[in-house]
């Protein structure tokens, strides 16, 4: 939405191209998938989903999951270089971890590389996913995650104390 007083933007856009595959990897659909992104408003609820605490809760986590890429060397020194740094730069984030995936069955893994944002509360991941920063390392991933992305929002319970 734009405000007509300033001429600012409440939403930041993301437009993302995803293209579904087959079993043979042969497209079968592609879809341009458009994701507003809500800039940090203090007084008002956030758009997006945020767990909300239950149980034992440990922490949230946004998981972002990227599909196997056109240049896997030209990704990773992409990713390396310059995606990481604009990520570390989010507000509230606790652990930025990433890794690459291999399957235990020997064929190929469902994901290239998977990606753990942790915050330590609910309120610090709004205000994450809120900001600026969040917008920058969003708006960067249509520059080198030629195989796609699936993010997801995620509460860390620990297992072995409970």
């Amino acid at each position: 939405m734009l405000n007509a007083a300033d001429g600012s933007a409440d939403y930041g856009e993301v437009r993302w191209g995803a293209v579904v595959v087959n079993q043979d990897g042969g497209p079968v659909a592609t879809y341009d998938v458009l994701t507003r992104v809500a800039k940090g408003r203090p007084n008002r609820p956030s758009p997006l989903a945020v767990p909300q605490r239950k149980g034992n809760f440990m922490s949230l986590k946004v998981v972002v999951c990227y599909g196997h890429p056109d240049d896997p060397d030209a990704f990773d020194a992409y990713y390396r270089d310059t995606h990481m740094p604009l990520a570390r730069k989010i507000p509230g984030l606790a652990e930025f971890t990433w890794g690459k995936c291999s399957s235990m069955e020997g064929d190929k893994a469902p994901y290239y590389g998977v990606a753990s944002l942790r915050f330590p509360d609910a309120d610090t991941l709004h205000n994450a996913l809120t900001s600026e920063e969040m917008a920058a390392a969003a708006n960067d991933v249509p520059n080198f995650a030629t195989g796609g992305v699936t993010m997801y929002t995620q509460e860390v319970q620990s297992v072995l104390s409970a």
